[in-house]
């Protein structure tokens, strides 16, 4: 049954069920099952990114508004100097604060010390799974996963156009 409605909020386009029943619920449960299943046929980041789609394609249909406080954008150190400029000029335009998380565990602690109502993050499929299964059950999250031409860890890119939809749509502008 809940798999149905979740079909029918992802296809349908209206949500039919609370964020905590949904997005920020047994749908995390689901995609870390999907996760280590995947793991056993070398489709891991595949799949990952996959249900990283679907999970932005719900969380992003709530419409939510904070300020421009309220709002956290966290990206990785390895994003080449194009892409790091990009989301530097995005986050001034909208006047949000931006950090650049050396690893998992210091983004956390950063969400925790600022305590922001929303948070758009940038990472690798691994990483972002990892932050959503850790944060995105009790904080909205839209998760952007990075391109990586030059292999991990290393000049990594983003979809900017995206990020500064994200971002407007949640702080207005």
């Amino acid at each position: 049954m809940w798999f149905g409605v979740l079909l029918l909020s992802f296809y349908g386009g209206v949500l039919l069920l609370p964020e905590g029943w949904l997005e920020r619920g047994p749908y995390l449960h689901l995609m870390n099952f999907t996760s280590y299943v995947s793991r056993a046929f070398g489709k891991r980041d595949w799949v990952e990114h996959a249900g990283i789609d679907a999970y932005n394609a719900l969380a992003e249909r709530r419409q939510r508004r904070v300020g421009k406080g309220e709002l956290l954008v966290l990206i990785p150190r390895c994003l080449s100097k194009e892409a790091l400029d990009g989301v530097l000029a995005i986050a001034g335009r909208y006047e949000v604060p931006v950090f650049v998380a050396t690893r998992g565990q210091l983004a956390r602690r950063v969400i925790r010390e600022r305590r922001p109502r929303a948070v758009v993050a940038v990472a690798c499929e691994r990483d972002m799974m990892t932050g959503l299964r850790d944060v995105a059950g009790k904080l909205p999250v839209l998760g952007l996963t990075m391109r990586l031409p030059n292999g991990p860890c290393r000049d990594a890119m983003l979809d900017l156009e995206t990020m500064e939809r994200w971002v407007r749509s949640w702080v207005g502008g």
